[in-house]
């Protein structure tokens, strides 16, 4: 399952084991969540170091976000060009 690796990627910088990825993919596929409710499914499943990972993947987000406190600010952080940037940042942390 290609879309569930990328959520492995984008939540914890790192590729699914085989097992996990089975797993997701036949509870998106029997419909017992949906494939925009995935990352929430993972994220609250998160053990061991992934949970560290995600936990500073959010404190970053939150903390950036917050930093961005003028609208001049918020305009110059959109579009696509500066979410890639900010993808890449988040996948180093």
């Amino acid at each position: 399952m290609q879309q569930g690796n990328l959520v492995y990627q984008n939540l914890f910088s790192r590729d699914g084991d085989l097992g996990g990825l089975e797993y997701w993919a036949l509870q998106v596929d029997t419909g017992a969540i949906t494939l925009a409710n995935l990352a929430l499914a993972l994220g609250a499943g998160a053990q061991g170091s992934d949970v560290t990972i995600l936990a500073n993947k959010v404190a970053a987000s939150t903390a950036f976000t917050n930093a961005l406190d003028t609208s001049a600010e918020a305009v110059g952080y959109g579009g696509d060009a500066p979410n890639a940037v900010a993808k890449v940042w988040l996948h180093g942390i």
